[in-house]
């Protein structure tokens, strides 16, 4: 069982507004100290970063490449053919994706 929270998260199902945004936010206050974060420093323009993002948070920070190098993305995703693959969808329906 996962938890997925970020910025982006809006609620917690089955909890009042109020009580769904204080624990998002005191889930993420904990998830964002200092001891869990790490910083990669873009050093040479074959640098490379891997991650997994069933697993961390992740964001750029204003300025690290920037003007230095040409940034190129590329983007992997394994499919999960496991029973709660799709969350809470219906079962053989698959979410939409662009």
């Amino acid at each position: 069982m996962n938890l997925y929270i970020a910025a982006h998260a809006h609620h917690v199902d089955d909890v009042p507004a109020e009580k769904s945004k204080e624990l998002l936010n005191t889930l993420l206050a904990h998830t964002t100290q200092p001891k869990y974060v790490v910083s990669v420093p873009w050093l040479n323009k074959s640098d490379l970063i891997i991650w997994d993002n069933t697993c961390v948070l992740h964001r750029a920070m204003g300025g690290a490449f920037e003007g230095k190098y040409r940034r190129d993305l590329r983007r992997t995703t394994v499919h999960d053919n496991s029973s709660t693959a799709w969350g809470l969808n219906p079962v053989g329906v698959y979410p939409t994706t662009i």
